[in-house]
């Protein structure tokens, strides 16, 4: 699907360049609901301004929402916000690759740029890595063990645990 390319004026105001005409946030709004992948460019800079006006469509739905918009993903996309760029770059080529590119892998050991970047990431947002819930899940086999070995003992005739 082709992206709809909208053209930010240094006047704030916003032409979207399929229909030849202003537009505004609630038309992009509209263009969002459609599904249609959207991008805004600043004609001044040149500079990809998408995000910023995603944010301003989403704090007009807010305004009008009646239900409570969640607080959480707002939170971790601020701090996702504040890395680095040479760091959200990587992660914008991990998530979407150019067209005809394979999606980059990571090395096995972590010893790549992109495995770095991530993992600045997965600590700013304070998101578990994966070594974080092997450890956890083998501290539950643990204890799931030692329960099991508890209540068998509990169990066995002549213990003296067991009697009253």
């Amino acid at each position: 699907m082709p992206t709809h390319l909208i053209k930010r004026y240094p006047n704030r105001k916003l032409y979207d360049t399929e229909s030849n005409h202003y537009i505004h946030l609630k038309e992009i709004e509209r263009l969002i609901d459609e599904g249609v992948a959207v991008q805004v460019i600043d004609v001044a800079s040149g500079h990809d301004i998408t995000a910023a006006v995603l944010v301003q469509v989403l704090l007009a739905v807010s305004r009008r929402s009646v239900a409570a918009v969640a607080v959480a993903p707002l939170l971790h996309m601020i701090r996702a916000a504040k890395v680095p760029g040479e760091v959200a770059e990587a992660i914008g080529q991990l998530a979407a690759p150019r067209e005809g590119e394979a999606r980059p892998a990571f090395p096995d050991g972590g010893d790549g740029a992109l495995a770095r970047a991530v993992e600045k990431v997965l600590q700013r947002c304070e998101i578990p890595r994966r070594s974080d819930l092997r450890r956890i899940e083998n501290m539950l086999t643990t204890l799931n063990a030692q329960i099991d070995a508890m209540l068998a003992d509990r169990e066995t005739p002549g213990n003296a645990a067991n009697e009253p």
